[in-house]
């Protein structure tokens, strides 16, 4: 590995001398290398930045070679007053919730800018201070739902009559709410898949370049056109909307070409997980390989506002072996909503969510899936697959596509007496196989996004299988 100084100084020679001011930063590259720098310039594709130490002297370094510039080391402290805003995209930010008029949410933020956004774009308005203790207020459809400061929940058409009072209806009930009394504006979840699209089918996305921004004050903006002008940086989120934002007032900031801001997060999905052993193990192998990463750990359904925010921010969602899961015919309460059929929330929440993820640029791992999960993975119409033989140790092969996940482990590995072996058929590709060319780990592309099966259960894990899953979560 070649050090950042020395590859910082081979770009030095080819972009010549120069002197200006700058900011100071902490630079992370993609490789893991780190510097103390002074950032002088954000542009399309590059910035120019230059050694702490050699102020004068400017690099230019492609965007893609940085995970992330730190600027701050202040913990974020988040306003205790006001109105928070979640965009769809994962983007929150802080300030003051104006009004909504015609297809637009008006909201200032606490600098007094003014911004404006389609109302599909929005995701949620939450009055501060956030109650944590209450359940997560789950998009219904086409409805809003919305939480008074009393705890009352209503759901149906929003519209505002006034800056003092709104009106929201349904079938039910025709009911007029002051603006202050509300706590939480829940919109509705966008359409994230047209009604006939086939999630198997690869997504086409441009080569886009993201920056990825957090906030002093526990803000995060996503968006794209990074430009810095002085002290300033200007972006457009991916609402549409054009931003300007102090750096002074950020902390960190990031850059991706996939949608997937670029932080070290896992979130593990453990609802039908036996959590005494399989997925304690996996959670276990994860947080001792990943020191520096966070791992989220979500124990209820995979649906709703909340969820597909978190799901955001990770950089792979972990599904451990689905032991506790007979069936999808019984129902589940997600939040305070009413209780549903698993398969009605897979269709109309789940599956949209995961599509998207992906199609953002996410990856799904899941762990030892078995017939008995088929019904489960075929309402999500993700994959097909079809368990050849089960409970054996069997030294595998990687193939060509798989030696992305063999990194530290060789050509070969030793599966353990708790792995499953699969039949897969295209557009799905096999990583490894034994000499029945059964898969003990295969692959599926969705535009820039994937999906990564592995036949491992970790009831019982070797140093190879540990790395493998480590490596599901962290390749690029």
């Amino acid at each position: 590995m070649v050090p950042v100084r020395d590859y910082l100084l081979l770009l030095l020679l080819c972009t010549g001398l120069v002197c200006a001011a700058g900011i100071p930063c902490h630079v992370e590259m993609a490789n893991g290398d780190e510097a103390d720098m002074i950032l002088h310039e954000v542009a399309g594709g590059h910035l120019k930045c230059s050694f702490a130490f050699l102020p004068d002297s400017i690099l230019e370094v492609e965007h893609e070679r940085i995970r992330r510039i730190t600027l701050s080391d202040e913990k974020p402290e988040p306003p205790k007053t006001g109105d928070q805003i979640q965009l769809q995209d994962y983007s929150m930010m802080y300030g003051a919730f104006k009004k909504i008029e015609k297809d637009e949410v008006w909201f200032d933020l606490e600098t007094g800018t003014s911004l404006r956004f389609p109302v599909s774009a929005v995701s949620r308005i939450s009055r501060l201070p956030l109650n944590k203790s209450q359940p997560d207020l789950v998009p219904r459809g086409n409805a809003f739902v919305v939480r008074t400061a009393g705890g009352d929940r209503l759901s149906g058409k929003l519209r505002q009559l006034s800056d003092e009072s709104f009106n929201i209806e349904n079938d039910e009930l025709n009911a007029s709410l002051v603006s202050g009394a509300l706590q939480v504006i829940q919109f509705p979840m966008p359409e994230l898949l047209p009604p006939d699209t086939n999630a198997t089918e690869e997504v086409v996305v441009p080569d886009t370049l993201y920056v990825e921004l957090h906030t002093l004050n526990g803000g995060r903006l996503y968006g794209q056109e990074p430009v810095l002008q002085g002290g300033e940086l200007q972006f457009s989120l991916t609402a549409g909307t054009r931003i300007t934002v102090d750096m002074e007032r950020v902390k960190t900031l990031a850059f991706t070409r996939s949608m997937i801001p670029n932080a070290r997060s896992v979130l593990v999905w453990e609802k039908f997980a036996d959590q005494d052993e399989e997925s304690e193990r996996t959670v276990k192998i994860l947080k001792e390989g990943l020191k520096e990463w966070t791992i989220h750990r979500h124990k209820d359904a995979p649906a709703g506002a909340e969820f597909r925010a978190r799901l955001l921010s990770s950089r792979a969602l972990v599904v451990p072996e689905m032991e506790n899961l007979r069936n999808i015919d019984g129902k589940v309460r997600v939040g305070e909503g009413p209780d549903v059929p698993w398969k009605d929330l897979i269709r109309d929440q789940v599956r949209p969510i995961l599509a998207d993820y992906m199609r953002r640029g996410g990856r799904i791992v899941f762990l030892c899936l078995e017939p008995e999960h088929q019904p489960f993975i075929k309402a999500l119409n993700l994959i097909e697959y079809e368990v050849g033989d089960r409970s054996r140790e069997e030294k595998v092969k990687f193939t060509v596509a798989g030696r992305k996940i063999s990194v530290g482990i060789g050509e070969t590995f030793e599966t353990t007496d708790a792995t499953a072996f699969y039949k897969i058929k295209a557009p799905a590709v096999a990583w490894a196989t034994d000499e029945d060319k059964l898969a003990p780990i295969f692959y599926q592309q969705f535009g820039p996004g994937s999906v990564i099966v592995m036949g491992m259960d970790y009831f019982e894990q070797n140093e190879a299988t540990e790395t493998l899953l480590l490596n599901a979560v962290r390749i690029k």
